[in-house]
């Protein structure tokens, strides 16, 4: 068994419909590929009906809880959750007792990805994203993310992975991931398990989504999420500025301006 390097906690934050699922089962892999089984943890220290470690508030007891659990284990255990860092949770990264990743994505494609989610959750009568129907609703629940995600890539040790690296060049995220586990695993067998043994909620996987949107609703987005554009993605913070217009060459047998002049002039002879 591979000696792992670091705190007993790793947490896998997620904005909503980023690829979240998939970065957290990526992670997995890894700890299991290096023999570090992740079993469900026990009620007490996971206290949620999820089938998989999904963390909402972190605690002091539970993250003793946790801690314990995985000590017990002798493998660092990944967590999963979607909310902002509770204090406690905060401190204990400060301390170095837990490390992470934060997934995000660019909000135009969130805004459609939700928006499909909520018309699906809707025919199937279930509740979560339900109440997701228009477009100001999905930028309403963009703007409650963006705070959360914040918090959790300002702390030290949280390693910010963007949806299209996760998603599109997976391989390269994997590597990125052993990194920071101090691991090593196959990318490719890692990314195997991800995407076709596990349950990633991997939708369309289609890149480029935001060309989707009407060119008027995507600048909303753009402008509503403009600082965070510009610091996470800086390359889609805006069309570049438009080049100057090249200058028409002259058509053949077109005159000059000082060729016009003289024909006037000669006219007035």
């Amino acid at each position: 068994m591979a000696q792992a390097e670091g705190p007993l906690i790793y947490v896998s934050y997620g904005m909503r419909k980023s690829g979240s699922t998939l970065a957290f089962e990526l992670t997995k892999a890894i700890l299991e590929q290096n023999g570090f089984p992740q079993p469900r943890l026990s009620r007490q220290a996971v206290p949620s009906d999820a089938g998989i470690n999904f963390v909402h508030q972190l605690s002091q007891a539970q993250l003793e809880a946790i801690e314990a659990e995985a000590r017990a284990l002798g493998s660092p255990m990944v967590l999963k959750t979607h909310v902002a860092p509770t204090p406690e949770a905060a401190a204990w990264v400060a301390a170095g007792r837990i490390r992470g990743h934060c997934v995000y994505r660019d909000p135009r494609e969130m805004a459609l990805s939700t928006l499909d989610h909520g018309r699906r959750a809707r025919e199937r009568g279930e509740q979560a994203f339900a109440n997701i129907e228009t477009l100001e609703d999905a930028i309403a629940d963009i703007h409650h993310q963006v705070p959360n995600f914040l918090e959790w890539v300002r702390l030290p040790g949280f390693l910010p992975l963007f949806y299209d690296d996760v998603a599109f060049d997976t391989r390269s995220t994997v590597r990125r991931l052993c990194r920071q586990l101090g691991l090593k695993a196959d990318p490719d067998e890692v990314e195997r398990i991800a995407k076709q043994e596990r349950f990633t909620q991997y939708n369309k996987g289609v890149p480029g989504r935001a060309k989707e949107l009407p060119p008027e609703d995507g600048e909303r987005i753009l402008e509503a999420f403009r600082d965070f554009y510009e610091e996470f993605i800086p390359d889609r913070a805006g069309p570049p500025p438009a080049a100057p217009a090249p200058s028409e060459p002259p058509r053949a047998g077109a005159l000059k301006p000082t060729d016009r002049i003289w024909n006037l002039l000669r006219l007035r002879r």
